[in-house]
């Protein structure tokens, strides 16, 4: 029990080192702040694709530049499969909406498709709170935690106060949320910088079990 216990903090703190650059994060806020535009004209879902295509490459590119020249490179064995992660992410998101229906029922009165989009923000926050208990977990960082009450309190809030704006709601709740994601990933970009001057001997690969 207790090497179970060692394993799972080793991979935490692995987990932490490796987040230390902010990449992953100022990348979700830009996702979200281009997402947020596609409710607004159509046409932007290209930008949307253009980061699911690249983006994976930008961030490797920007970590070989900045990230592994300073904490070195760790390569971590995934367990899950694919198909058991996406199942697993689906019916998260089916649970949240159906709890965004109830919401809204208790709030307004009824469920109507016009009022659809006014909670869309409600729903997508409570979304949220996946990809904030996972952080959390795996790394062992209760800061996580702090993002996940932000999405959720931002968004329930727009939905309340603000869904009669619609489809322009669910762009400023993006917007918003995009925002300060991408700002904290920066800050921790740049504290980064300053903390791990460039290692002389870079490229050191550690395989997680």
């Amino acid at each position: 029990m207790s090497n179970d216990s060692d394993l799972k903090e080793a991979q935490q703190a692995a987990n932490r080192h490796s987040m230390q650059d902010g990449f992953v994060i100022v990348m979700v806020g830009l996702v979200l702040i281009v997402g947020s535009g596609s409710f607004v004209i159509p046409a932007y879902i290209v930008f949307i694709a253009f980061f699911v295509l690249y983006g994976p490459k930008a961030l490797e590119s920007l970590r070989e530049r900045y990230t592994y020249p300073r904490i070195g490179y760790v390569q971590f064995r995934m367990e899950e499969t694919a198909t058991r992660l996406a199942a697993g992410i689906f019916g998260f998101m089916a649970v949240c909406f159906a709890l965004t229906l109830v919401a809204m029922f208790i709030v307004q009165g009824t469920i109507s498709l016009d009022l659809i989009y006014g909670w869309v923000p409600a729903w997508i926050g409570m979304t949220m709170i996946g990809p904030s208990v996972f952080g959390a977990d795996q790394t062992g960082s209760r800061y996580y935690y702090i993002f996940g009450i932000l999405a959720v309190s931002t968004g329930f809030a727009i939905s309340i106060l603000a869904h009669d704006l619609g489809r322009l709601a669910i762009s400023l709740y993006l917007v918003s949320l995009g925002l300060v994601l991408t700002i904290t990933g920066l800050v921790t970009f740049g504290r980064f910088l300053r903390k791990f001057p460039i290692l002389e001997s870079a490229g050191e690969v550690i395989d997680e079990q």
